[in-house]
């Protein structure tokens, strides 16, 4: 919710309380992502990348590639964001319905900023059709201003998936 400093500390409790615990080797690629993300989103992409490097060492998640997507759009390298999630569109391989979805809205925004735009209808109405399934807002909320221009297109073109297309808000 744009509270990155809070999230960070409430990450950094919980990697203290769960250490050692099952849970952390199973959700480990979660937590990096998310604190790569907050990391960014405060401005020190140096250290994000670094936390997506070590993450990554531990074994490739799709959350981790999500991460590492947003990071090189950041950084105006859409051809790398959409090669990190290449990988993850036909076969989702995480538990957590909202990465799926996120999976292939980080896809569509790099093809989308590589104007290949028949590509990134394709993976937005692919996000679309997973988030009707499942209810996952998050992923379009998270990217608001830049996920709305596709979806306005995506909804003039003929989505299939309407009801999910409305949710962000209008810039």
């Amino acid at each position: 919710r744009g509270r990155h400093e809070q999230a960070l500390e409430a990450l950094a409790e919980a990697r203290e309380w769960l250490h050692g615990r099952p849970i952390m080797s199973a959700f480990g690629g979660v937590v990096a992502a998310l604190e790569a993300t907050s990391t960014a989103a405060l401005g020190d992409t140096r250290a994000a990348a670094q936390l997506l490097a070590q993450a990554n060492g531990a074994g490739d998640t799709q959350e981790v590639a999500v991460a590492v997507a947003r990071l090189r759009l950041r950084d105006g390298d859409a051809e790398g964001a959409r090669a990190a999630v290449a990988p993850y569109l036909d076969a989702p391989r995480t538990p957590l319905h909202a990465v799926r979805v996120e999976t292939c809205v980080v896809a569509a925004l790099a093809s989308d900023a590589l104007a290949d735009h028949g590509e990134a209808a394709a993976a937005l109405e692919q996000a679309l059709g997973r988030a009707e399934a499942g209810g996952g807002r998050r992923p379009f909320l998270t990217e608001g201003a830049l996920i709305a221009p596709l979806l306005g297109r995506q909804i003039r073109g003929g989505a299939s998936h309407r009801a999910p297309a409305g949710w962000p808000p209008r810039a």
